[in-house]
């Protein structure tokens, strides 16, 4: 399993590194704050080509960054759901007329299950912020080298 997601979670985690680095804070909290988070990744996600696997470490910067937990429900949502395989596939078999039905039901569900989440976080938990603790820290080096680890392991050749 590790071999056919490796790359997936090596793109997203670059990706993610990239937000990280290259979006200026600022920016991410004047879109926070215009009260449009969802929409603006919901423009990220739907023409962006991210599998399940690589959308997580993307989502994970994007709330790492400043945005609300629900726009990263958004993402992990409408991002792999709306890929262009899946989108072509649904227009040239099941028509035009279903192509925009699914595409409007992605855009419909990813919201409200972004607007529930963000509900449930704000009246349930604190909101994530960058933890610098020392347990964090050794949790996440941790994590990072048991991945790497199993990235060069080699292929099983059942």
């Amino acid at each position: 399993m590790v071999a056919d997601t490796k790359k997936w979670i090596t793109a997203g985690i670059l990706i993610g590194a990239a937000i990280e680095v290259l979006v200026p804070s600022s920016l991410i909290n004047r879109i926070s704050s215009s009260g449009f988070p969802y929409i603006a990744v919901l423009l990220a996600a739907v023409p962006m080509y991210v599998c399940a696997t690589g959308s997580i470490p993307i989502a994970a910067a994007l709330v790492q960054k400043g945005f609300p937990p629900g726009s990263a429900v958004v993402f992990l949502i409408a991002g792999p759901a709306t890929n262009t395989v899946t989108l072509s596939f649904v227009k040239s078999r099941l028509g035009t007329k279903t192509f925009y039905i699914y595409l409007a039901s992605i855009i419909a569900v990813s919201l409200v299950f972004g607007f529930i989440t963000d509900a449930i976080f704000k009246t349930t938990f604190a909101l994530p912020t960058k933890s610098s603790s020392t347990v964090s820290h050794l949790i996440k080096t941790t994590s990072a080298v048991i991945l790497a680890g199993l990235f060069v392991l080699p292929k099983d050749k059942d």
